[in-house]
């Protein structure tokens, strides 16, 4: 089943605080390199959030969306919701190479339904190969250990880790701790492969720019998903993303999976009205204002407020 068939994108909170997370890391990128004439090439599915947001907060007008599913793009040329928005049919391993990534910066995201198991690692290793100075790639997959599969291609039984290793080989961790593969350290586990990926390919590819990772997030709406992603910088911009990224005010690498705990707009109005505040509020504060939450809660919101989303009913 595809994905817009079964989720609504534009109303997955964690999701809507991962993806603002993202689009707030390229603003202060874009003070170090113009995004604005990049061309966004993503996965737009039916709604085109991230399409959306790159217009707004980047000011990108050039677009490219892939769709594999054949009553998926033609829905999705429907609901373009811009005129700079191309929609191409077909998979993302066949139409990368059409695409021209070599002619001008492209940034791109592809949010992927699948796990490492989909096209995610070779389309990686064809884009960093191919794509122009100073291209920013993001990729989302999903983090559920059960899509490993548990037998091999001859059928016979196998365990967890020589499942992976025979999904992605040596971009596996050599040895592998036991405990990285239980099922809440499977995900970090994955965002590592995805990271060797993007440096093996650009180190490989033999080009002069540097892999520079951006992003590494965790979340979940039901789910858990993990977004890895990072520029190929020009030797020229090298020491200054570089030293942008390693600040502490910079949001886009995250230890901890991005869980906001569900609020009314009253309560998140209360909190509100505490922030900003260099640390989290405490149960005192909490009792003062009139309702009480776990302190991970608490800690999560003060983390997040500003990409705190807000749904609401239009009809």
């Amino acid at each position: 089943m595809p994905s817009f068939d079964a989720v609504n994108y534009t109303i997955r909170p964690n999701k809507a605080v991962e993806r603002k997370i993202v689009f707030a890391g390229l603003k202060k990128l874009s003070y170090l390199l113009d995004i604005s004439t990049h061309r966004y090439i993503g996965l737009g599915s039916l709604w085109f959030v991230d399409f959306s947001m790159a217009h707004r907060v980047l000011g990108i007008r050039w677009m490219t969306s892939i769709e594999q599913d054949q009553i998926g793009y033609r829905r999705a040329e429907f609901n373009r919701p811009l005129s700079c928005i191309d929609v191409i049919h077909g998979e993302t391993k066949l139409v990368i190479p059409e695409l021209g990534l070599e002619t001008s910066p492209s940034l791109i995201w592809f949010d992927y339904d699948s796990s490492i198991g989909g096209p995610v690692t070779g389309d990686i290793g064809m884009i960093v190969a191919r794509c122009a100075p100073n291209s920013i790639v993001i990729v989302t997959i999903s983090a559920k250990k059960d899509d490993l599969p548990d037998k091999d291609e001859a059928g016979d039984d196998i365990d967890t880790e020589t499942s992976l290793r025979l999904i992605a080989g040596d971009l596996v961790p050599t040895p592998l701790l036991p405990k990285r593969l239980r099922r809440q350290d499977y995900p970090k586990l994955l965002c590592e492969i995805l990271t060797n990926q993007f440096q093996s390919a650009a180190v490989n590819s033999g080009r002069p720019e540097t892999f520079i990772k951006l992003f590494d997030l965790l979340y979940s709406d039901g789910t858990p998903m993990v977004t890895v992603g990072g520029i190929v910088a020009s030797p020229d911009k090298v020491a200054g993303i570089s030293q942008l990224v390693a600040d502490n005010e910079w949001e886009g690498i995250l230890p901890d999976s991005i869980s906001i705990p569900p609020l009314t707009t009253k309560e998140k109005m209360a909190l509100d009205r505490m922030m900003p505040s260099p640390n989290p509020p405490t149960a005192a504060q909490m009792n003062a204002i009139g309702f009480q939450l776990r302190q991970d809660q608490i800690d999560m919101y003060h983390r997040h407020y500003l990409h705190y989303p807000l749904f609401g009913e239009l009809i």
